[in-house]
């Protein structure tokens, strides 16, 4: 249940971040779930913000945590 809610909010993030792009004009897109390969392992960034139209040009890689999760414990 929670893996369907974590989507749905990775879902509006990735409109608002839309609604924010084309109302400031600015030239970047961005994708959800996008592919990236780090160190020869395959990792899934939740949405990635890019600098071209032709998606080649990362500009920011986004990760969103549950607010439980603690990114400076090595626990999590």
């Amino acid at each position: 249940m929670s893996e369907i809610i974590e989507l749905q909010f990775q879902g509006r993030v990735l409109n608002w971040l839309k609604e924010i792009i084309a109302e400031e004009k600015l030239p970047f897109e961005v994708d959800q779930e996008v592919p990236i390969r780090t160190d020869g392992e395959l990792l899934r960034a939740d949405l990635v913000i890019w600098e071209d139209k032709n998606r080649t040009k990362t500009a920011c890689i986004i990760e969103l945590k549950r607010p439980e999760y603690n990114g400076y414990s090595s626990s999590g």
